[in-house]
């Protein structure tokens, strides 16, 4: 009798690639999917379909990847899963103020060249950033269909030596008509030590293992960074995707002796079908 035997780090994949379509920390640690989410309703609602992710191996990397990925968004009333935000809920009041929270899945990060995790073999030696499961909190507020504010808290609720992350940020519609909608988001990333230390520092042992310099960043801002995402719509059902996010590394993160390249361009490309 044969047993099926299952890579874990593909079955790391095929359980983010649901909950977060590699597209969410996968977004390297600071670049996230497309963020605009429908108004709260009461019917059940979505939309599915397969995607293709240009990224860097890892955050600072110079090196790109292209992944298949899943696009999933599932919403029934304030409850949803999303391929780029995880599980969660959302509530927005009529006068424009909204809040959600969400469960989300890191994937970490390896020291060799992975198919479905970040890494890369420049980083041997470093050893493995374990994934762990996280909870984002946020708040906006709704000024216009043009400007929406934003600001976002992400706590790991495992492996939380990994640390925390927070953001601030605008976003809204450029362009919106009967087959096309297009819109922005402009973001500040900021992380507590820990956080910082994880994925841009290099401990003595790490230093000694991999040749790196040993390197100890501390908490504050160290990333800014701006997507511009088009969707176009051919039938009720059918639309195609396009997002791309650049993410500029800045400060000590930027001088990490890890980051060979301080701007990073991620693109995502995706045929989605609406139920």
């Amino acid at each position: 009798m044969s047993v099926l035997r299952i890579d874990k780090d593909m079955f790391a994949w095929c359980v983010s690639g649901l909950l977060i379509g590699i597209a969410g920390n996968a977004l390297g640690q600071a670049e996230r999917g497309p963020e605009r989410l429908p108004a709260v309703g009461t019917e059940t609602g979505g939309s599915i379909g397969p995607g293709v992710r240009v990224a860097p191996d890892y955050l600072g990397a110079k090196d790109t990847r292209v992944l298949p990925v899943p696009v999933v968004y599932i919403q029934h009333g304030a409850l949803f899963l999303d391929s780029a935000r995880g599980a969660g809920y959302r509530y927005e009041t009529a006068s424009g103020l909204y809040w959600a929270q969400a469960l989300n899945w890191d994937l970490g990060r390896v020291d060799r060249k992975s198919s479905v995790r970040p890494g890369a073999d420049r980083l041997r030696g470093m050893g493995t950033v374990k994934g762990s499961l996280v909870t984002t909190a946020e708040l906006g507020y709704n000024v216009a269909p043009w400007l929406a504010i934003r600001a976002e808290a992400e706590f790991a609720l495992s492996e939380r030596d990994r640390g925390n992350r927070y953001r601030v940020g605008l976003e809204g519609a450029l362009w919106a008509r009967a087959q096309d909608d297009v819109w922005y988001t402009v973001d500040a990333h900021f992380s507590d030590r820990r956080f910082a230390r994880t994925y841009f520092g290099v401990t003595p042992t790490q230093s000694a293992a991999s040749g790196f310099a040993n390197y100890a960043p501390d908490r504050g801002l160290y990333a800014y960074s701006y997507s511009l995402n088009w969707e176009h719509r051919f039938s009720r059902h059918w639309s195609a995707l396009l997002s791309i996010n650049a993410v500029n590394l800045t400060g000590a993160a930027g001088r990490s002796p890890i980051v060979q390249e301080s701007f990073n361009v991620y693109a995502l490309g995706a045929i989605n079908y609406t139920f």
